[in-house]
């Protein structure tokens, strides 16, 4: 079973070590592929108060949208924020500037990134929802 390939002594416990060694696959190289320091190398941060993990979601989803809608800002923008809306509930805004760009808004706190990349500035927040109870 596979309880006993990564955990023999069942302690409830798979450590990447023990995993790594009964999959023959180097420790060294599985940490990389799966290091989130890797994930977002090609995005300069801005200014953000959102977590890692969230912050890697919605990358991931402008990945997603650049590779499908890569002539079209508008669609691209509008796509973005269909998909922020339906992933992580209402009420996001998308913003995506060339060049210099001075801003003032309210967010939500926790839910602000503005990051930079190649040469698209992308300014993302979400604003309570007022039909949310």
């Amino acid at each position: 079973s596979w309880q006993n390939l990564f955990d023999p002594q069942r302690t409830g416990v798979i450590r990447l070590s023990k995993f790594c060694e009964a999959l023959d696959l180097k420790e060294e190289d599985v940490r990389k592929q799966f290091s989130r320091e890797n994930t977002l190398n090609d995005v300069e941060i801005i200014k953000t108060d959102m977590h890692a993990k969230l912050r890697e979601q919605i990358y991931y989803l402008i990945q997603e949208a650049i590779a499908s809608i890569p002539d079209d800002e508008k669609e691209l923008v509008k796509y973005i924020k269909r998909q922020l809306d339906i992933r992580f509930h209402r009420l996001w805004h998308v913003v995506v500037v060339y060049g210099q760009y001075h801003s003032y808004y309210s967010y939500l706190t926790g839910y602000n990134f503005c990051f930079k990349i190649k040469d698209r500035i992308f300014i993302i927040y979400r604003t309570p929802d007022p039909f949310e109870g």
